[in-house]
């Protein structure tokens, strides 16, 4: 897993799309393989899910064969629950950077080519 929580956090690109602010002052969750962030634990989930496949299987210390990988997002959720209570980052709009998609599913931020 990565020391992600010295970096910046990178908001999904979705929650740019709140104009009311509803989600301001929520607590985040942020992912532990990367420095992706968001209020919302189903985001999180899919993100997981989607984009860290393989550290789900080769980096969670689940050893042996029979994790299937609903299980270990679960497993991975939970770890993120239990750094949540020792780190904590609270969404704000003004100031959170958020992930540029250039895939309508992806939440891998990339910066502009020149």
């Amino acid at each position: 897993m990565t020391d992600s929580l010295n970096e910046a956090p990178i908001f999904f690109h979705n929650l740019a799309h709140d104009p009311n602010h509803t989600l301001d002052g929520l607590p985040c969750i942020q992912c532990i393989f990367c420095n992706m962030a968001t209020p919302l634990w189903d985001d999180m989930r899919f993100h997981l899910s989607d984009m860290h496949q393989k550290d789900l299987v080769i980096r969670l210390p689940l050893y042996g064969k029979g994790y299937n990988m609903e299980y270990r997002t679960a497993v991975a959720m939970n770890i993120i629950k239990e750094r949540q209570k020792t780190h904590q980052i609270i969404y704000d709009h003004k100031t959170a950077n958020f992930a540029v998609a250039y895939d309508s599913k992806s939440t891998i931020p990339y910066e502009k080519k020149k």
